[in-house]
């Protein structure tokens, strides 16, 4: 649940150093002190909503998926580690790309 609300954050953070770089959004002139603040925020935002919305569901989910076949399991796998690496990938492209100085 954690590599999940982090990967999400990740794909914020990407978003908003593009919006910046084509609109000049002001978020990053604020101190940096500020903008790990937020940043911080933002990510335990993101965690307590996959807390409430896929952790305390657990055990529906479980009975959902439990008949599924090893192929969908399989699928299902490479999906969420290309989506994964993907964003990884993604935010190193646009961070190379829209260098953020602070």
């Amino acid at each position: 649940m954690f590599w999940l609300s982090f990967i999400q954050w990740i794909n914020l953070l990407t978003i908003t150093i593009i919006i910046n770089n084509y609109y000049s959004f002001a978020y990053f002139t604020f101190r940096t002190s500020k903008i790990v603040l937020v940043n911080s925020i933002t990510l335990l935002f993101l965690i307590s909503c996959n807390y409430f919305l896929l952790f305390k569901q657990r055990e529906r989910l479980k009975e959902k998926f439990k008949n599924e076949n090893r192929n969908m399991k399989v699928l299902g796998k490479v999906l969420l580690y290309m989506y994964m690496i993907g964003s990884f990938i993604l935010i190193y492209i646009v961070s190379k790309a829209y260098p953020v100085i602070l």
